[in-house]
């Protein structure tokens, strides 16, 4: 193996979604960054959105990424603007959102102590 670049985040990087040249970023205390990698030997950030929890997990649906934001549950973020993403929603879960995975319209959230949380939610129609 071979690394071939590197970007060193603000926060600590806690997972990576790809699609197509936009990497996004749980990244921690930064909440959610947003990398152009359509030029995998220099990859920089676009834009970014911080989350008032410690962004852990993230999963992308369509135009939107849903963070796992630790004490503060998930955030619905729309991305269809990388360089100016926005927090839509905020919805609580019944323990700290460590980890999450989508599958169309649910959300899989590992919380801590209390284990699995499943969560239906719908993206708006902006």
């Amino acid at each position: 193996m071979d690394e071939l670049s590197n970007y060193d985040t603000v926060g600590k990087a806690e997972e990576v979604v790809i699609d197509g040249s936009w990497a996004y970023v749980a990244d921690g205390d930064d909440g959610l960054v947003i990398l152009d990698i359509s030029d995998l030997y220099f990859p920089t950030r676009t834009g970014g959105v911080d989350t008032e929890g410690y962004s852990q997990g993230l999963g992308k649906a369509g135009n939107y990424v849903v963070i796992a934001d630790n004490d503060k549950g998930l955030v619905l973020i729309d991305v269809r603007t990388p360089s100016g993403p926005f927090v839509v929603e905020s919805f609580t879960v019944s323990d700290f959102a460590m980890g999450i995975f989508l599958d169309g319209s649910l959300a899989y959230v590992a919380q801590s102590a209390a284990g699995l949380a499943i969560v239906s939610f719908c993206v708006p129609n902006l």
